[in-house]
């Protein structure tokens, strides 16, 4: 099912949303997943974004999904993940999406495009390239972070960082990056590639406008040098994706394209509803008390802090008693604000961004919406 809504804010017409933003979802699912606990019956909406994460909660057996994003790109990419669900087998699914090599991932497109509506066949035709590169690879934040991992495999070699990735304990894993990662090139390297200047080429000004501290290369190199000591890199897709530019194995892989939940997929995708629009907008259309939870991405760091106030009252407004809701942010923290009717788990939130296998984010929130019977 397909909507659109007007879209009244500015975001839409920031070069950064006339491409593809993200070809994958940096949000770690499994943190998303233990704050909102979507179970069977659920109704739940989601930020698109890459349509991972999306696909990651038909797991879980929700009732539907209203994934929304103001950027029609991201929406053109589930589209596609969702029509090749439905019309390849797995192995060609993962070769499309660029996970696996293949000379055929044309062909492939052409089985699934007359599945496509009009306005994403357009926009995959105008893109043929990125079908055949496979889609994975082509956004605008992974060929950034493409670009840094290929820095990094330039300065260490691609065998250590394969060798960090298979550390088997934490203790292991932290030994091994003090004494072969952690050295003057590696401070040299986060200063070159985290100032502000090359961010803006992954993210929007309006997101730093927001912010006072500058020093963003220390925050990230500070946030990274934790995670590498303190979050396992086994098994981890994230790690796999940035150092290595691809998933080292299966068990690197997410959720959605483990080969043992690929038939649950194709039973569930048409519990789908892609809606093109902002958030707010989206949820004013809604009627009240219809969502169980929502995921709300990094979304809100693009909002003014009067449309950040409004989008968690339209959240309480739609969501039911008891409802969750979850958001990340990037560079800045945006906690719940004293509003009444939503509770705050700031504990429960802040323990599950210590297990963030992503680390990208400076902050997790957690709300609940409590209504009065």
């Amino acid at each position: 099912m397909e909507t659109t809504s007007d879209v009244k804010t500015t975001l839409n017409k920031k070069s950064f949303f006339k491409r593809i933003a993200y070809s994958t979802c940096w949000e770690d699912f499994d943190i998303i997943q233990k704050a909102l606990k979507v179970k069977k019956h659920d109704n739940v909406i989601s930020i698109t974004s890459a349509g991972c994460n999306v696909l990651n909660f038909l797991l879980h057996d929700p009732k539907k999904i209203i994934s929304v994003d103001f950027n029609p790109n991201q929406n053109h990419i589930l589209r596609l993940k969702i029509s090749a669900i439905k019309k390849l087998g797995y192995q060609q699914f993962l070769e499309i999406l660029g996970i696996k090599p293949s000379k055929n991932r044309i062909e492939l497109y052409k089985k699934i495009k007359k599945n496509l509506p009009k306005e994403t066949q357009i926009f995959w035709d105008k893109n043929i390239k990125f079908i055949k590169k496979g889609i994975t690879y082509n956004g605008r934040q992974e060929r950034y972070i493409h670009s840094i991992g290929q820095y990094l495999r330039y300065l260490k070699g691609e065998k250590m960082l394969i060798d960090l990735l298979q550390c088997k304990t934490i203790t292991e894993q932290k030994e091994f990056f003090e004494k072969n990662i952690k050295d003057a090139s590696w401070n040299l390297f986060f200063t070159m590639i985290y100032n502000k200047p090359v961010i803006l080429i992954v993210k929007d000004k309006l997101v730093f406008n927001q912010i006072k501290d500058n020093d963003y290369h220390k925050k990230f190199r500070e946030r990274v040098e934790d995670a590498a000591t303190r979050v396992p890199a086994r098994n981890n897709l994230f790690m796999s994706f940035a150092l290595l530019g691809y998933y080292l194995n299966e068990n690197y892989h997410p959720h959605y394209l483990k080969k043992e939940n690929f038939e649950t997929l194709k039973n569930r995708v048409d519990r789908i509803e892609i809606k093109t629009g902002d958030i707010q907008n989206i949820l004013l259309d809604l009627p009240s008390d219809s969502i169980d939870k929502f995921n709300l991405s990094n979304v809100l760091d693009w909002a003014t802090k009067d449309q950040f106030r409004d989008i968690l009252l339209e959240v309480k407004r739609v969501g039911r008693n008891k409802s969750r809701f979850c958001y990340f942010n990037t560079l800045m923290k945006r906690h719940i604000p004293e509003i009444e009717g939503i509770y705050s788990y700031k504990k429960e939130a802040n323990d599950l961004l210590k297990q963030d296998k992503a680390f990208l984010y400076e902050n997790f929130e957690i709300g609940e919406i409590k209504k009065s019977r």
